[in-house]
């Protein structure tokens, strides 16, 4: 007799009496939440009043995901968990055998490592996928296995495809665990979901009889010895994503009930699972907090400047106030010499008066910061015989003064632009 043969015969000797306790992990005390794994099913377990069960909960269900259409993600999350609870205590007493109360119970139990996270997370990733697929599981396996099984005796009730239902709903818990925000909770879910896996292989004759399914059986039930006693300081990225590559190999691995065809929760199928979105990584070392480098403010530092421009002519006609190198040039521009260097100054007004004069500026600067810059205020010229140019600018930050003097004639006054730019 080979190894796996010996497995497999131990397995069919000691399951029968052993498969209820096999994978308790439950911290709590067993409650009607609780799934069993007997073996046998006896005509009762599968009578009218389960059959109505399960037809008043689809029926509820389908009236539930009408309802909640206009109602907060809030509200949507609390009314759909205590709908599902108040459908899975109508069922108290009854044996345990549907898929859709399967994946109801399930339902509860994730949505326990979830109680302090977002609404919307919880119901469109926990609760909403279990609700649909109850109805599913309902219409396109509960009813056909309840009527075929209807009419035979003790004995000759096989269970319904657990095997098919664990290997396709894998990727709805891979999905939970990464929704999850904490090691802690993912550890829990990961944990959970290999007990409910070995639970389902045992529960099917046919799937713990093939040798691929009863390795895994057997697999599962060391991986959760290890885990029992886990402490929780040692629950880290790299456990977690072990334990979901394990869970991940056996979705591929389990030996599905012959001619059985099942629909995932939404689109949770193993098969199209990325691995780019299944394995979280671990976070980023937070690395050592740099020191800020000082401050630099001395380009705020006081200056002052003084520049002596060209002798200019200055015009003013009617709404133009402008200083130019020549007499009929439109150009502002003109050279000043400072202790910097010579800069360009560009001076411009908008304002009213008539104005020729050739006078001689010059320029003023105090404030913080460097001296080229735009600056804006008034600025007067007069001119009777001898000319006067005064004009007061500001950025800001900095104040320009300017002066001028010379001969000419007129008068113009106005709102007026000074620019001065880099050193040539």
């Amino acid at each position: 007799m080979n190894k796996k043969t010996a497995i497999l015969f131990f397995l069919l000797l000691v399951i029968p009496s052993t498969a209820r306790n096999l994978f308790a992990q439950e911290a709590t005390p067993p409650s009607i939440f609780d799934e069993g794994t007997e073996s046998t099913i006896r005509p009762e377990d599968i009578g009218e009043d389960v059959k109505l069960w399960a037809q008043n909960t689809a029926l509820k269900f389908k009236k539930l995901l009408s309802k909640i259409k206009k109602l907060s993600v809030s509200e949507k999350r609390n009314l759909m968990l205590k709908t599902i609870q108040e459908s899975v205590e109508e069922a108290q007493g009854k044996r345990e055998l549907l898929l859709m109360r399967f994946s109801l119970n399930r339902a509860l139990r994730l949505e326990q490592e979830f109680r302090t996270d977002d609404d919307a997370l919880v119901l469109n990733h926990i609760l909403l996928p279990a609700v649909k697929q109850a109805i599913t599981l309902y219409e396109q396996s509960d009813l056909p296995y309840l009527e075929a099984n209807k009419d035979k005796p003790e004995g000759e009730i096989e269970p319904p495809p657990y095997a098919a239902y664990t290997k396709i709903n894998i990727g709805y818990l891979l999905n939970a665990s990464n929704m999850n925000k904490t090691l802690e909770g993912q550890f829990n879910i990961l944990g959970l979901s290999l007990a409910w896996v070995g639970n389902d292989l045992l529960r099917s004759p046919k799937a713990r009889r093939n040798s691929v399914n009863a390795d895994l059986i057997l697999k599962i039930q060391n991986i959760l010895e290890e885990l029992k006693s886990m402490p929780t300081d040692q629950i880290t990225y790299a456990l977690n994503n072990k334990l979901r590559t394990t869970l991940l190999e056996m979705a591929k691995e389990i030996v599905s009930e012959a001619q059985t065809q099942m629909a995932p929760p939404l689109s949770y199928n193993p098969e199209s699972i990325s691995k780019d979105t299944l394995f979280l990584p671990p976070p980023a070392p937070i690395e050592p907090k740099k020191s800020s480098p000082p401050l630099d403010l001395s380009f705020l530092k006081p200056q002052a400047a003084l520049l002596i421009c060209e002798s200019q002519e200055t015009v003013g006609l009617l709404v133009v106030h402008s200083t130019t190198k020549e007499a009929g040039e439109s150009s502002i521009e003109f050279e000043c010499k400072g202790t910097g260097g010579f800069y360009k100054v560009t001076l411009f007004g908008i304002g009213l008066g008539g104005l020729y004069a050739e006078d001689s500026i010059a320029i003023e600067y105090f404030g913080l910061g460097d001296i080229t810059g735009t600056y804006f205020g008034p600025r007067v010229s007069v001119a009777i015989v001898l000319e006067g140019n005064i004009g007061f600018f500001t950025n800001g930050a900095s104040i320009v003064t300017l002066a001028g003097g010379g001969v000419g004639f007129g008068a113009a006054a106005s709102i007026s632009m000074l620019k001065i730019s880099s050193p040539y």
